[in-house]
């Protein structure tokens, strides 16, 4: 029998989306029932998600939004996808519409959930984001060989 491969440790973390995200919603219709109300020339689009971990910028347009309305296709690989599910279910969050990928830098994965749909006199695509959750290795493992790899080097230097 072939060997199985390791399978990584991974957990789910749920972000603040204000920290990360340039807005968390978007409706674009034109009616300002008062000053305060920003016209739609000065509503922030794109969004931009900032990653978590790298701090890699990734944008984002209101047809992104509107392709994944009610759409169930994912950019992540199974295994991301299910930990994803799980946190969700585990948190007895109801789900939603989503866009998930992987920051082209760091590689973490990435799934924002918002709701969106007709807004407005004329129906133009609006989108509010709920939540944002991406994956976090479980970096124990990681660290003890980190520590190790230093300690070798600096033995190997102590050597010569």
């Amino acid at each position: 029998m072939g060997q199985r491969k390791k399978r990584k440790t991974m957990s789910i973390k749920r972000i603040n989306i204000n920290r990360f995200l340039t807005t968390t919603f978007y409706d674009p219709s034109p009616h300002r029932l008062s000053n305060e109300s920003k016209p739609v020339s000065e509503r922030t689009l794109p969004l931009i998600y900032s990653c978590e971990k790298c701090g890699c910028n990734v944008s984002f347009k209101t047809e992104d939004f509107r392709k994944h309305n009610e759409f169930n296709y994912t950019n992540l690989q199974l295994e991301d996808k299910k930990e994803i599910d799980s946190a969700l279910r585990a948190n007895a969050i109801k789900r939603e519409s989503f866009i998930d990928f992987y920051c082209p830098n760091c590689k973490q994965a990435t799934t924002i959930l918002f709701t969106g749909g007709p807004s407005g006199y004329w129906g133009q695509f609006a989108f509010n984001i709920s939540h944002v959750f991406v994956s976090k290795s479980d970096s124990s493992k990681g660290k003890v060989n980190l520590i190790k790899k230093i300690k070798r080097i600096l033995k190997e230097q102590k050597i010569r």
